[in-house]
């Protein structure tokens, strides 16, 4: 069964980054000209992201999960779609760094060269600012691929919610003996609890146990409206930080996940809007190449073209972003990324047949 409304609910987690960076951008470009505190609620675009990203790999890995050569597969089609469209994107950023290193990343910790392209963890953002989730994300994929080959799937709800246990332990921990580690604080960050939601999202869905989904969405978008309402009260300059980032926006992510699925899952939601599901397709485009748009629209359009007007401006950046990251994912991301499966897949196996075996006694 195709899930519509699991690439819906991707399109309009990526909308909401694109509206977040457009406006809070403005700080830089614009002497905020277009930021109020309330927007910062876009951000919880990107905790829709790992909620969906845990669901996903559920229902891709469900009839498969713990059979021979089924782990290989799941880390080959990851890499494949992860790494080539979003290094095409490094190695440009490379070639400008080069030629102007105070232009990239100059208030934000410098760059780190091997961090931006093997999406380790780093102190300071990779090239592609945003990719900085992408680290989460690899971390994710390494964890389930270990789970799928030594964790039965009878067991897989204990190892979630064990590993989602030792997270909340260290998180706490650290916070009370106030340790700051680059690696404890990327294993222990809460992002992984939504991973890990999404994964129990799709163990539902897997098992028939979806029930009704209307009042799940109700409760997000209320929940949602909450964490605007108080961001602005409170002149919250860049959103809530951790527990209550996780409360305002980690909780409400998993509603409309579990509401929007549950809703099609029963029926309810047949009608999803054909562009919304395109959009959600080309969803990781848009993602990495949104921030970069910006940036150039701002320094070359922004008071050149629109006279420093933001009426025609801000329509003109989602409309042309979204452009940008459609044309991006039909002629980078997949071509690439199917090239890559495909010599990725070729390869191993290649590799599996000349791999010496153990000779009988």
């Amino acid at each position: 069964m195709r899930l519509n409304s699991i690439q819906a609910i991707r399109a309009i987690a990526c909308l909401s980054v694109v509206f977040y960076h457009l406006l809070a951008l403005s700080k830089d470009y614009a002497a905020g000209a277009f930021y109020q505190p309330f927007m910062a609620i876009g951000k919880s675009g990107v905790d829709i992201f790992f909620v969906v990203s845990g669901l996903v790999m559920v229902i891709t890995s469900y009839s498969r999960f713990g059979q021979q050569g089924s782990a290989r597969d799941f880390a080959i089609a990851r890499v494949a779609r992860i790494y080539p469209p979003y290094w095409v994107l490094t190695i440009l950023l490379t070639l400008y760094w080069l030629h102007n290193p105070g232009g990239v990343n100059a208030d934000h910790g410098g760059v780190d060269i091997v961090a931006s392209f093997t999406l380790l963890p780093s102190h300071s953002f990779p090239l592609v600012p945003v990719a900085w989730t992408l680290s989460y994300e690899m971390m994710f994929y390494v964890f389930f691929f270990f789970m799928m080959i030594f964790i039965p799937l009878k067991n897989l709800p204990m190892a979630l919610l064990t590993w989602g246990t030792l997270v909340i332990i260290g998180n706490l921990a650290r916070s009370e003996f106030e340790v700051s580690n680059l690696y404890l604080n990327f294993f222990t960050n809460l992002y992984i609890l939504e991973f890990i939601a999404g994964c129990f999202i799709g163990l539902a869905y897997k098992k028939g146990l979806l029930k009704t989904g209307v009042l799940p969405l109700l409760a997000a978008i209320v929940w949602f409206s909450a964490n605007a309402i108080l961001l602005q009260v409170n002149q919250v300059p860049d959103g809530f930080q951790g527990w209550y980032r996780f409360f305002f926006c980690s909780i409400p992510a998993a509603l409309l996940v579990y509401g929007l699925l549950a809703l099609e899952t029963s029926g309810a939601w047949t009608k999803i809007p054909q562009w919304l599901v395109g959009l959600g397709n080309a969803s990781y485009s848009l993602y990495l190449t949104h921030i970069l748009f910006i940036h150039v629209a701002y320094r070359f359009a922004f008071k050149r073209i629109f006279d420093s007007s933001g009426l025609l401006f801000l329509p003109f950046c989602v409309i042309a972003s979204v452009i940008v990251g459609w044309v991006f994912y039909r002629i980078v991301e997949v071509p690439l990324s199917s090239a890559a499966r495909k010599g990725l897949s070729r390869l191993l196996v290649q590799n599996s047949k000349q791999a010496p075996r153990a000779v009988s006694p």
